[in-house]
């Protein structure tokens, strides 16, 4: 089998493999230089699931001989009440019979200095994260957490959630 996913990001890839590996799957994985076609540093559920779901078409439209494409878009979500930020992923597997299956991943809060940045300079989280720590691999929660959590088991965590709806169907019908 053979999974499109749109992005090069060799961190979103190995993450997509590793949920296969997870799932028991045997397949290829591909990345596809695709735009999410939103902005660069997305906000709110709406924003984040189109981009993630944009990314997932592109790849599977480019891949042409896959059954199953992957979006991956990270987005900063103000939780209503809390009043903090938080940086979550949203993952869109989509078939090749149009079927879409979506998960969010683990959220964690991001420094209010860092929120404001974002928005004055019109930057991504990301690219604060690569200033602070060259080595960050535009890895957020491995610089909060010092090493102890990394972006790519967040994501195959979420991956694996969307994935599985996929490939095990059998167990979500009536």
């Amino acid at each position: 089998m053979k999974i499109a996913v749109g992005t090069k990001s060799k961190l979103k890839l190995r993450a997509v493999e590793n949920s296969l590996q997870v799932l028991g799957v045997v397949g290829e994985v591909v990345g596809y230089k695709v735009k999410s076609l939103i902005s660069d540093q997305p906000q709110g559920f709406e924003e984040t699931s189109e981009g993630a779901l944009n990314r997932a078409t592109e790849a599977l439209y480019q891949a042409k001989d896959s059954k199953i494409g992957v979006g991956i878009e990270n987005g900063l979500f103000n939780i209503p009440g809390i009043n903090e930020w938080f940086d979550m992923p949203i993952i869109c597997v989509l078939t090749d019979d149009s079927k879409k299956y979506f998960s969010v991943g683990a959220g964690y809060s991001i420094p209010s200095w860092m929120i404001e940045r974002i928005f004055s300079d019109h930057t991504e989280l990301g690219f604060i994260i690569q200033e602070l720590d060259k080595d960050a691999e535009k890895d957020p929660i491995n610089y909060f957490t010092k090493g102890a959590l990394k972006r790519e088991e967040i994501l195959t965590q979420a991956i694996v959630c969307a994935l599985n709806n996929a490939i095990n169907k059998e167990r979500y019908l009536e």
